[in-house]
């Protein structure tokens, strides 16, 4: 069968570039490397983080394919640029015309839009980016899930791509998120669109004095 075909195949150099602070990364990366491994084809990996500076070293191993999580717009080009085969691992990058593995997204905001229904709630925020794709796809689905219901959610957007830019404003952010966040009428039930976001609305309402869940419920991805 396939085991049988991978075996015979020559040794292949898959480079793996994903961020290691991330969970959700480093569960992907377990899961490839168990694929791999029962694969029995003998693969040679390479770790690199996903950032622009690997690629130097990329070129001169000159790896057969690369499997990323590359939600920066340069990595994405310079990989577009090397020509080898490479598949993403994240719904971000808009019109990034590769493979990608990711799940449902717009499931995931009908399942959230589903849950905190279901817990009662009747007013809605959702706190995500505003440009990337699995951000926008999860709130097309919650958006769509609480309309079905009769009810809207209000919104408020940060640039978390899937972490805080380097040479953003901290202060401007928190102001921002406290004022959206007071202005909600309570109780609320708050969908981020992962949890980076998530953890920043709960320290945000720990501030302000809110309580959670029982003011404001915050759900995140």
């Amino acid at each position: 069968g396939r085991q049988l075909e991978c075996a015979k195949m020559a040794p292949q150099r898959v480079a793996l570039l994903f961020q290691r602070d991330l969970a959700f990364c480093r569960g992907v990366l377990s899961g490839a490397e168990e694929w791999l491994a029962d694969s029995g084809a003998g693969w040679h990996l390479r770790h690199a983080p996903s950032s622009v500076e690997v690629m130097d070293s990329l070129r001169e191993w000159k790896p057969d394919g690369v499997l990323g999580h590359v939600f920066d717009d340069k990595l994405a080009t310079a990989l577009q640029e090397w020509g080898g085969p490479f598949i993403n691992t994240t719904l971000t990058l808009p019109d990034l015309a590769v493979p990608v593995v990711d799940a449902d997204q717009v499931a995931v905001g009908e399942m959230a839009a589903d849950y905190l229904l279901g817990l009662g709630f009747r007013q809605f925020g959702f706190y995500g980016n505003p440009w990337a794709t699995f951000s926008l796809q999860r709130e097309e689905g919650f958006v769509r899930g609480l309309r079905r219901a009769g009810f809207e959610a209000s919104t408020s957007y940060a640039d978390y791509l899937p972490m805080r830019p380097a040479r953003a404003s901290w202060v401007a952010a928190d102001a921002e998120l406290s004022a959206w966040l007071q202005s909600l009428p309570k109780p609320a039930a708050v969908f981020c669109c992962h949890d980076v976001p998530a953890r920043d609305v709960a320290e945000a309402c720990t501030t302000l004095g809110i309580r959670v869940p029982e003011e404001i419920a915050i759900l995140g991805v």
